[in-house]
């Protein structure tokens, strides 16, 4: 513990830096033919010329470390002797412990070994205890931007010190409490100051720094006036939102506290101005977007469009989500570009993303679920707890609501809908539901972190009949999202019994097996000997990634495809400026154009592809509709 802690602390018993269990002298194992230590200097905590008692008779401590000529602490501690100058204004006993016996002023002094040191103790009963409450300007948002509405938050669990603003000293050191308070004792007259940092007290079972990319900590120094003790930071300070970065990270961090998390990672969020690379979650280190290894960056990017994040709390709680599943978790992405309406992205990134989105959503229905808690939503409260919104200046770049059923987010490959898809499992079941299966199902999941693997959790955990599995599919299907079987189904065998339409009209057909078993799906069609047949899956949605066999009227594969043109799948995205994975409508469909050479029923058989490539961008799953035309 540093020293600065045990400032002014009452000590009820022995004082703790002293072992009485033995008498001194009476070792029971003496060391052997060892030199005394010579004793050259000595210290006493708290470490001040001056030391202020404001109470009458109440015993207080002083510590006290004796060196070696090499700075070493001697163990055990040699016998010391105590001496006040004025006995009749302070005592102090064998122990160390100092009495205050009536206002004055006396000198202690602690000897040993022809080595000493002095104090002077001050008894001014006129001493009381100062305190405020400590808060932050925020700026309240709405699906616009930011609105000339602000408020002042209080600036919970933060770290600070009281300095004397004559001579810089420190007086006193705690952190601000769940209100905001921060207290110490001094002179009603005194004159202080302040010092504000943005760090988080580890004894709360995680630690929260925000820090510049040296990972120095931020600190706001401002004077205190006893008789007006409430602190203010204004945005004009130019760190307010600093410490809004960092109370929205401890929001996260309560908010899982509560989900059953009992020891949370330690979270180091990096902020610094004038810089265009954004905001975004670091794994670990990289010497040019990640420079301080592992954490959140957040940068305010005034120089650069104006695209600060610093009050954008759902951006922050996005990142915060990047975060908590990396350790918590599993996630699989390989990041890359995504805009909210991509509907073809790589699966895991759709997943990842969309959890992110997700997140705020559910963290400010916990707050307002609390009239406490309440008080701390930046977002207007006449507004959906589901909206999304990202700033560039004052108004939203981004505004999204992620429970709007009117907007054409669909599919497992677009993060909107993920995050839609997630808002409503939590909201019919539960959060913890939803956490469970990032707990207890991800971690040692065989497949890529998606929703894919997402859903096989929640039937692992949660039941594969009964209403999770029932209202889990609906809400699924909302987002055209189709985890369940089709209408031909059985037919991983033999033809489909009931009839398909193969000009194009027909339903979609799933590739979905609860059992985990690859699905195939067989469909019989009639050819006439000598013409020509095309065979092809379209419209693929939720990473579906076709393989295509044809089989004659024998039962004889006569020809297959995989991918009708090779690695197609992989194409450059004009909007994101590279070339990525594309889980779109034909990309990974497969066809088939073969001519009869016979008349009979020939079989169409499709399966997801056995070829790993480009899994685990695709998935085991999705959709498709086949069609067979006579060219």
């Amino acid at each position: 513990m540093n020293l600065r802690f045990l400032l002014l602390l009452p000590i009820l018993g022995l004082s703790a830096c002293i072992d009485e269990t033995l008498p001194r002298g009476d070792d029971p194992n003496p060391p052997q033919s060892q030199e005394t230590p010579v004793a050259e200097g000595v210290s006493i905590a708290p470490e001040r010329e001056r030391l202020t008692l404001w109470r009458l008779d109440e015993p207080v401590g002083l510590a006290v470390t004796v060196y070696d000529g090499q700075g070493k602490a001697l163990e055990p501690t040699p016998e010391l002797t105590w001496l006040s100058s004025d006995e009749s204004v302070v005592r102090v006993d064998a122990l160390g412990r100092l009495v205050a016996v009536a206002e004055g002023e006396a000198v202690v002094t602690v000897s040993t070994k022809g080595v000493s040191r002095r104090i002077t103790v001050v008894v001014d009963t006129s001493v009381s205890e100062i305190g405020g409450v400590v808060s932050y300007q925020d700026r309240r948002y709405d699906e616009r931007g930011f609105l000339s509405l602000t408020a002042y938050n209080p600036l919970r669990y933060a770290a600070y010190d009281i300095l004397d603003a004559d001579d810089e000293s420190l007086v006193a050191s705690g952190y601000t409490d769940a209100q905001g308070r921060y207290r110490f004792t001094g002179s009603p007259g005194g004159r202080y100051r302040i010092r504000l940092l943005s760090r988080s007290d580890p004894a709360g079972g995680h630690e929260v720094e925000v820090t510049d990319l040296a990972g120095d900590l931020y600190a706001v120094s401002l004077g205190l006036d006893p008789a007006a003790p409430d602190i203010r930071i204004p945005l004009a300070s130019g760190l307010a939102g600093v410490f809004n970065i960092f109370d929205v990270m401890l929001t996260g961090m309560e908010f899982f506290a509560e989900l059953g998390e009992a020891s949370l990672p330690d979270l180091k969020v990096f902020w610094a101005r004038g810089n265009s690379l954004g905001t975004y979650y670091c794994t670990g280190f990289d010497a040019t977007n990640c420079p301080g290894g592992a954490g959140v960056y957040v940068y305010d990017e005034t120089g650069y469009g104006g695209d600060t994040d610093e009050f954008d709390d759902d951006v922050l709680w996005h990142e915060f989500g990047h975060f908590i599943v990396d350790r918590l978790s599993a996630d699989d992405s390989e990041g890359g570009c995504h805009l909210l309406e991509s509907p073809d992205l790589d699966l895991r990134l759709a997943w990842s993303e969309g959890w992110g989105d997700f997140l705020p959503t559910a963290i400010k229905r916990w707050l307002a679920a609390d009239a406490a808690r309440r008080a701390r939503l930046s977002q207007s409260t006449d507004k959906p707890l589901t909206l999304y919104v990202d700033t560039a200046g004052d108004q939203a770049r981004i505004s999204a609501d992620m429970n709007d059923a009117s907007s054409r987010y669909w599919y497992a490959s677009n993060e909107v809908a993920v995050a839609r898809i997630l808002w409503r499992l939590s909201d019919a079941f539960g959060m913890d539901k939803v956490w469970t299966v990032m707990t207890d199902y991800f971690p040692s999941l065989p497949t890529p972190t998606n929703l894919e693997g997402f859903w096989d959790g929640w039937l692992a955990l949660h039941g594969a009949g009964g209403e999770t599995a029932q209202r889990g599919r609906q809400i699924l299907a909302e987002q055209h999202v189709y985890y369940q079987p089709d209408g031909l189904e059985p037919n991983d065998d033999q033809p489909a019994s009931q009839a398909y339409a193969l000009d194009g009209t027909g339903g979609l057909l799933h590739l979905y097996r609860e059992d985990g078993v690859v699905d195939r799906d067989v469909i019989a069609f009639s050819v006439v000997a000598g013409r020509r047949y095309l065979v092809e899956t379209r419209d693929l949605i939720n990473g579906a990634d076709t393989f295509l066999r044809i089989r004659d009227a024998a039962g004889v594969t006569i020809a297959s495809n995989d991918d009708v043109d090779g690695r197609s799948y992989y194409r450059y995205d004009g909007t994101c400026g590279e070339i990525r994975a594309r889980n779109d409508a034909t990309s990974l469909a497969s066809r088939v154009e073969f001519t009869a050479t016979s008349s009979g029923t020939y079989q169409a058989v499709v399966s997801t592809t056995p070829d790993p490539d480009p899994y685990p961008e695709a998935g085991r799953y999705g959709s498709y509709r086949l069609v067979v035309e006579e060219q």
